[in-house]
């Protein structure tokens, strides 16, 4: 807007139409005939405002920034930045040493220290990795903080064997101790069962029912069809066999094939009628049959 006369009659009249906002809203509620002159105007628009003002930022203002006992690196450059954009013409040499006063002793102060940046940019890079990292170890202290979800597994009850008569070829990761296998942990197992019993791992049993109809559910003890003229019954497991394990019946099963001989010719076995028992006999026996 141009003004070809400056009487403190326009003046007043042209001064509402550029205020906007509070500014607006203070003009209206002024009391009528209780401003005389554009300068009284003036003055009066000024002292309403001048405590909300934001105070230009000078060379001793920046030089009296300190960081916080508790502010973040990240604030404080912030809070640094701003009034470095605030002032015109400053030295890079008095901002590096103004921002070196102000900043709290930390590991990014002594790389300052040890390994003085050349320029201004070079110092805000630095911090700004600093600040990257602080960000990070903040979010991994927040992690160790929250409370880890529990399992549905209960601490495992302890294994009564003596530490050191335990196989250290075996490893159980549910006890975290040598002694078996974790697949013949059967601790884990009783767990496991009382999961399935009460439904906590539904998602990973197969239910019977729902198999196609093509496919028959498993039978966990298959009998053969129609009658049986003979039966051999074998007795498996036992102290005999290595024991009730798998893996010690695996163990001996490999120590008794070392020790057969090697014969040239086949042997004929032969089954004496006569219903003779052998109760103590418990090893496993394997029928062949060879049609000649």
């Amino acid at each position: 807007m141009a003004l070809y006369d400056t009487s403190d009659t326009l003046m007043c009249q042209a001064f509402p139409t550029t205020l906007r906002g509070p500014a607006r809203t203070w003009y209206s509620r002024l009391k009528p005939a209780s401003i005389s002159s554009f300068n009284l105007l003036a003055k009066e628009f000024e002292l309403n405002f001048l405590v909300s003002a934001r105070p230009k930022p000078t060379t001793a203002s920046l030089l009296g920034l300190v960081q916080g006992s508790d502010e973040p690196l990240s604030q404080f450059v912030g809070r640094f930045t701003s009034q470095v954009q605030g002032i015109s013409d400053l030295h890079p040499s008095l901002a590096i040493q103004a921002f070196l006063t102000g900043l709290r002793p930390s590991r990014y102060f002594w790389s300052l220290i040890e390994r003085p940046p050349a320029t201004l940019p070079e110092m805000l890079q630095r911090a700004h990795q600093y600040m990257a990292a602080e960000t990070l170890v903040a979010g991994k202290r927040d992690e160790t903080k929250r409370p880890r979800e529990k399992g549905p597994l209960k601490a495992p009850n302890p294994m009564k064997s003596h530490s050191e008569r335990r196989d250290k070829m075996m490893y159980c990761r549910f006890h975290k101790e040598y002694g078996h296998d974790t697949e013949e942990c059967r601790d884990l197992q009783y767990q496991i069962e009382d999961l399935i019993r009460l439904e906590h791992l539904r998602q990973y049993v197969r239910d019977q029912s729902s198999l196609p109809d093509s496919r028959p559910p498993r039978d966990s003890s298959p009998r053969p069809k129609g009658p049986v003229e003979k039966q051999i019954d074998v007795i498996f497991g036992g102290s005999a066999s290595g024991g009730d394990s798998s893996s010690a019946r695996k163990a001996y099963a490999r120590s008794e094939v070392g020790k057969r001989s090697t014969h040239d010719e086949d042997l004929d076995i032969t089954f004496k009628s006569g219903g003779e028992e052998y109760p103590c006999y418990d090893d496993a026996l394997t029928p062949m049959s060879k049609e000649l």
